[in-house]
């Protein structure tokens, strides 16, 4: 049990030194920080989500958005004027009869899309 941590601390170590040397920047080098990361979860140093990236937040843009599209949508029940749910999101509720309205979709654009 103790041979395997010495190991995995070894191993570690020597990763470690070889993305600090640029190594793993090198086209071939992807795997040296793929390991880095297994081997530091195995160890329980670190936590599979704390190599994750953070969402982007677009509340903003969301709320934005929403100011609009509520001033021109009513509800197509009773008519009402529709509040959106909670900040960042793209549905909308209406007060009197309580129905939910989805005013918009969000959708993932990529830069590097090609036609």
């Amino acid at each position: 049990m103790n041979d395997d941590k010495d190991f995995l601390y070894r191993q570690l170590d020597g990763l470690g030194q070889m993305i600090a040397d640029g190594l793993a920047d090198e086209p071939d080098g992807k795997w040296i920080r793929q390991q880095y990361r297994e081997t530091a979860i195995a160890l329980g140093i670190a936590k599979p989500s704390d190599f994750r990236k953070p969402r982007t937040n677009h509340s903003k843009q969301i709320n934005t958005f929403m100011q609009d599209r509520l001033k021109n949508v009513t509800c197509s029940y009773c008519n009402g004027a529709l509040e959106q749910t909670r900040s960042g999101a793209l549905r909308a509720k209406c007060p009197k009869c309580n129905k939910v309205f989805i005013l918009g979709k969000y959708r993932k654009t990529s830069k590097t899309r090609k036609r």
